[in-house]
């Protein structure tokens, strides 16, 4: 009966003990009364603020009043179309120039004939002829014959059948001629035989020579070979 009591007492104690750790704790007593906790009120949700929407197209370009190109897409651009070569248009021909006239003498043809068909008068003829030629022509300027005999006076020379080759060529210089015409004819029996030389004058060579030979009776065909012979030359 003991053992039964002092368990019955020992589970009485341990019960209790498990009563008090299972409790609050209560807070001391302070004197001071204690606000009773109200619950603070429930708060609403922050607002829900709308996110622009991103326009999938891109903004329009605002209107400067001229009037935009419509914008294609880089695959459907077509490639540039190549411009036409640009047509040069051919130089333009400028015309030759003239070429400088030489400067030719002519100097009274010499008489080869001797005895009674001799006749020097002629030569001065002949040379008229050959002058008259080579102006019609116009690829030299031909010195006047009365310069030539100018030049003479100046040289106090009386007659140009008395100047030697030499002297007329420095007459050929002083009137400002490049080439000079010599020329002799000479009377045989029935025919006349033409001789004419083109000099250089500066240097006295011979440039060219041709010959013809006609009826001596007949004085235009001397006249005509004159003239022949001076085309053959220039």
């Amino acid at each position: 009966m003991i053992r039964k009591r002092m368990a019955f007492k020992l589970a009485a104690a341990c019960a209790l003990l498990l009563s008090f750790s299972c409790a609050a704790p209560e807070k001391p007593s302070t004197g001071v009364a204690q606000r009773e906790t109200v619950p603070a009120p429930p708060q609403p949700p922050p607002p829900t603020v709308a996110q622009p929407e991103i326009p999938l197209t891109p903004p329009e370009e605002p209107t400067t009043g001229v009037t935009q190109p419509e914008r294609v897409p880089t695959a459907m651009k077509k490639p540039p179309t190549p411009l036409p070569p640009k047509e040069v248009p051919p130089p333009e021909k400028v015309p030759p120039k003239p070429p400088r006239l030489s400067t030719v003498a002519v100097w009274d043809f010499d008489s080869l004939s001797v005895g009674a068909s001799s006749t020097p008068e002629l030569g001065e003829v002949l040379a008229s002829r050959v002058t008259d030629a080579l102006s019609r022509k116009g690829k030299v300027t031909v010195v006047e014959r009365q310069r030539l005999l100018l030049a003479l006076e100046e040289l106090n020379v009386g007659s140009s059948a008395l100047v030697d080759e030499s002297t007329r060529l420095r007459l050929g210089k002083m009137v400002g001629a490049k080439m000079m015409i010599f020329g002799g004819y000479l009377v045989s029996g029935d025919k006349m035989r033409l001789d004419v030389r083109l000099v250089n004058v500066e240097t006295g060579a011979l440039i060219k020579a041709t010959e013809r030979t006609v009826p001596a009776a007949n004085i235009p065909q001397w006249l005509e070979a004159a003239e022949s012979a001076a085309n053959e030359l220039l």
